[in-house]
């Protein structure tokens, strides 16, 4: 396997995925120094002056501090240390801050910058109709999101957990599980240096009691990038157990959490090395 072509732990890269250099850092790079440049034009603005725009400085202020919150969400995770196994199966963690938090920061900055060049006097868009209606929506879906975030049930921590009956998805209040008999394929996506694992589910399985919740649909992404451990250990874990039925039941304790620390996910099942 080429060198290029393995992920930030060392396992093969899925070739329908774009592998950023060095696993996004030079990309994050970039980013946080246009936020911090944005930040320093802010603070460099609200020092008055006859040209002293106050919407104007809000606006490049409030993009700055997205800049520097999207910086993270570019690079990779590169280890297999956040894996464990919590009684039931083993856990592939989410990154903080990557769920509801992060959709009202970047829906409530949108609106807010919008908004503050629509009343901006110098930049030449002061009452722009267009500027004004984005504002108006995105500070509108902005205030739901919070009120539902503030007002709703403590959420679970976002994960994946693979367990020898399902995949247990935890993204919302509710874990959702999805029994491995009704995947029928794992496949892997990406464009424009954006990765997804893909579910796709077969249609009519009888339901499990003992399964708190299923996922309706017929196809499930998982966004390669929320993940706190390394995306192809999850993308070659799913396919291995997928693949040989017989090895699940080791997900139960911690055979398979030392399958899948060690990477062992390419061969026949069998016991894990040492």
């Amino acid at each position: 396997m080429a060198r290029d072509r393995l992920s930030p732990s060392g396992l093969p890269w899925p070739l329908a995925w774009s592998l950023p250099k060095a696993a996004g850092r030079p990309r994050a790079a970039v980013i946080t120094v246009f936020g911090v440049l944005c930040l320093a034009a802010g603070a460099l603005a609200t020092g008055g002056g006859p040209s002293f725009d106050p919407a104007l400085a809000a606006a490049t202020t409030v993009f700055g501090l997205m800049c520097l919150t999207a910086a993270r969400l570019t690079v990779l995770a590169r280890d297999r240390a956040a894996v464990r196994h919590d009684g039931t199966g083993v856990v592939f963690p989410c990154r903080a801050g990557t769920g509801g938090p992060a959709s009202v920061l970047y829906t409530l900055g949108t609106g807010t910058a919008a908004g503050a060049l629509a009343f901006s006097t110098t930049s030449g868009t002061r009452g722009d109709p267009l500027l004004v209606a984005i504002a108006l929506v995105f500070l509108g879906v902005g205030v739901v999101l919070s009120a539902r975030l503030a007002t709703g049930r403590p959420r679970r921590a976002r994960r994946v957990t693979l367990t020898p009956a399902a995949v247990v998805l935890e993204r919302k209040p509710d874990p959702r599980a999805v029994p491995w008999r009704r995947i029928r394929e794992i496949t892997a996506q990406g464009a424009d240096n954006t990765q997804f694992i893909v579910l796709l589910l077969s249609e009519g399985e009888p339901r499990d009691p003992g399964l708190r919740r299923f996922l309706p649909h017929s196809r499930i992404e998982l966004h390669a990038q929320t993940l706190n451990v390394d995306p192809a250990l999850l993308w070659h874990a799913l396919c291995y157990y997928h693949a040989h039925p017989d090895a699940r039941g080791e997900l139960s304790d911690d055979r398979g959490l030392h399958r899948i620390i060690r990477g062992d996910l390419l061969s026949e099942p069998g016991p894990p090395r040492t």
